[in-house]
Order: structure tokens, then C-alpha cells, then sequence
């Protein structure tokens, strides 16, 4: 194959665009652009939510836990419990529009598509066992809320006007064990 020069002209232009095109450099571009080509986060190693749906949820938990601005666990209990419970509704229109897709595949055969979603793809298993992390946070968060209701004492509301609550913590698991 035989060499080609490259001219100084051709090679400032490939250095200059070069200098152009490095990607994100700032965390926050960083941050931005980690979620790129992720489309449904099924297969992440992470529990991780869309950013998409996360700007749907995180609003509406908040809203719905300010009448527990007294109790601050009590709304964290509440506050992590909807927030599982809002993820799990979400996964499942997901996953309702996946099944759709499949049944129009099939001719519109209810039963053929529904079995070919549920049992030839590897998708269809990834929601099962997402689900099954949810329903297991839902699960501890219930409990957790009604042993705190059992066992903490009735709480006294502060004297004159309330501060506006703060955001409520999430905790979420770092590793999916389903995926290692």
C-alpha cells in the first residue's frame, strides 16, 4: 500500500478539529451524556431510573410527603415507599408498550405476540426481575412505615409556622444481583 503525504494545510485542519471534538469535559457535561444510548436502564448494572422518569416521580413524591414536615423519617418512609410505587407504574406501561410492539409483529394475535414477548426475549425477563426489585423495596418500605407508626411516639407539631420540607432521601442499591 503505498504512503500518501498529507499536506501542512490538511494536517492543521485535522489538528484544529480535532481540538474541537473531545467530548464533554465539565462533570456536569460529563453527567449529561453518560445516559446517551441507554434507553429503558433494564440492563444496568445500577438500579438506576431514567432521567426522564425521575423528573415525572421525584416532583410528585415530594408533593404528596409535605403534610409530614413534622416527622422527618416518617416522610422518608413514605417518600421512598411512593417513590418504588411510581417506578413500578411506570415500568409497567413500559413494558405494556413493549408487549404492544410484539402483538403488532404477530399480526395483531394477542396470544402469539404475548408468548413471543414473554418467552423468546431476553427484555422481557429484565422487566420481571426489575419488577421483582421494586415489589421487594415496596415491600421493606410498608414495613418500614408500619413498624415506625407501631413503635414512634406520637410526635407534637412545632409551635407557629412550619418550615417548607426538604426534599426526601432516596437510598437505592448500588448493584443489580440479578446482572453480576
Amino acid at each position: 500500500m503505498p504512503l500518501v503525504r498529507m499536506t501542512e494545510k490538511r494536517l492543521a485542519a485535522n489538528r484544529a478539529n480535532a481540538k474541537k471534538s473531545t467530548g464533554p469535559r465539565t462533570p456536569a457535561g460529563k453527567a449529561r451524556t453518560c445516559h446517551n444510548a441507554a434507553k429503558h436502564y433494564l440492563y444496568a448494572r445500577t438500579h438506576t431510573i431514567p432521567p426522564a422518569w425521575q423528573d415525572r416521580i421525584i416532583p410528585r413524591v415530594v408533593e404528596a410527603t409535605a403534610e409530614f414536615s413534622a416527622d422527618q423519617r416518617q416522610r422518608d418512609l413514605h417518600a421512598r415507599f411512593l417513590y418504588f410505587s411510581l417506578w413500578a407504574i411506570e415500568l409497567d406501561a413500559l413494558d405494556e408498550q413493549y408487549l404492544q410492539h410484539s402483538i403488532d409483529q404477530c399480526n395483531g394475535d394477542f396470544r402469539r405476540g404475548a408468548h413471543n414477548w414473554y418467552t423468546q426475549t431476553p427484555l422481557a425477563r429484565a422487566f420481571h426481575q426489575r419488577r421483582m426489585h421494586i415489589a421487594r423495596h415496596c415491600f421493606r418500605a410498608d414495613r418500614d412505615i408500619t413498624n415506625y407508626q407501631r413503635l414512634a411516639p406520637p410526635c407534637a407539631p412545632a409551635p407557629g409556622p412550619s418550615p417548607p420540607p426538604p426534599a426526601p432521601t432516596f437510598r437505592q442499591r448500588r448493584t443489580n444481583p440479578y446482572l453480576t
